[in-house]
């Protein structure tokens, strides 16, 4: 019998992978970014990895950090025991990959391949002005 590569949210499959599952594994899963929380240019769905860290000492469950497999398994739907690249037809990006960048820092000297006029210049000048007003900054140490 070939071995298991896909486990779904089943008692069946849950078992199947705790039998599985030894310390230094790496499982797979696919994560959805909520609309709020995600960046303007990050992917929808992105492929995450959960590596087991130790047993349990008392149930000999598979541990992620302070989490059960088990509960990543039940939460986060499919784990995958290979990197899934793939998902609903679009490409999954890693999660503990970098995303590609979309605009870089600027250089020293002509970032722009040609010179600034004084309009541009003060443009920039208010912009940074602006982003370091004190006033404008969160206080700490406060709730609301």
């Amino acid at each position: 019998m070939a071995q298991q590569t896909r486990w779904e949210k089943t008692n069946k499959d849950k078992k199947n992978l705790l039998k599985y599952a030894k310390p230094g594994m790496t499982f797979y899963g696919v994560q959805e970014q909520s609309a709020l929380g995600r960046r303007a240019m990050a992917p929808q769905y992105m492929c995450d990895r959960w590596t087991i860290t130790h047993m349990h000492p008392i149930f000999r469950s598979a541990m992620v950090g302070s989490s059960s497999l088990e509960s990543i398994l039940f939460s986060h739907g499919p784990l995958y025991a290979t990197p899934i690249t793939s998902h609903k037809g679009k490409p999954l990006h890693p999660m503990w990959e970098p995303l590609p960048q979309v605009a870089g820092p600027l250089g020293n000297e002509e970032a722009f391949g040609r010179p600034l006029d004084t309009v541009e210049i003060q443009g920039l000048r208010k912009r940074v002005r602006d982003n370091t007003d004190a006033h404008k900054k969160a206080k700490r140490g406060r709730w609301i």
